[in-house]
């Protein structure tokens, strides 16, 4: 309810107030919890005229940090469960992936990550914590990610 209202591209997202701005480029958003000690972030990332399938797009990333998902991951593919507003219907293209991972074998994170494929654009956006701390910012990575209007 008291979300700030963040353009974004093509895309509006309703930020949480508590959120906090790391770091912030053209094409990339980074947003952290200032007020504690919370083991979490949010990346937020557009890759302009993307010509790469979005797996390939998620397959890179987990190479390139080494990260592996446990079997008992979650994905999903249909955009139709991903965003509530009507002005995201045109996304043909989208996937998520949530759970527990282990990168470069010794560091256990959750994650949940979202690609969808909006115009020529892919839009690349990660929530990451420890395990212990993905129930906290999860719930509210994903509502943003729901309630994301399109222009």
């Amino acid at each position: 309810e008291e979300a700030i209202p963040t353009p974004f591209h093509h895309i509006k997202l309703l930020i949480p107030k508590w959120w906090s701005l790391k770091k912030e480029t053209e094409w990339q958003k980074i947003y952290y919890r200032a007020d504690t000690r919370y083991d979490w972030f949010a990346r937020l990332n557009l890759i302009k005229k993307n010509n790469k399938k979005l797996e390939e797009l998620l397959d890179d990333y987990l190479k390139n940090e080494e990260i592996v998902f446990d079997t008992e991951a979650i994905v999903e593919t249909n955009p139709k469960h991903l965003f509530k507003d009507s002005s995201m219907e045109n996304i043909q293209l989208a996937l998520r992936v949530e759970g527990k991972a282990t990168e470069k074998v010794i560091n256990r994170l959750y994650l949940d990550i979202y690609l969808f494929q909006y115009k020529n654009d892919a839009y690349f956006f990660i929530s990451r914590s420890s395990v212990l701390n993905g129930i906290v910012e999860g719930p509210f990575f994903e509502e943003m990610i729901y309630l994301a209007q399109g222009s």
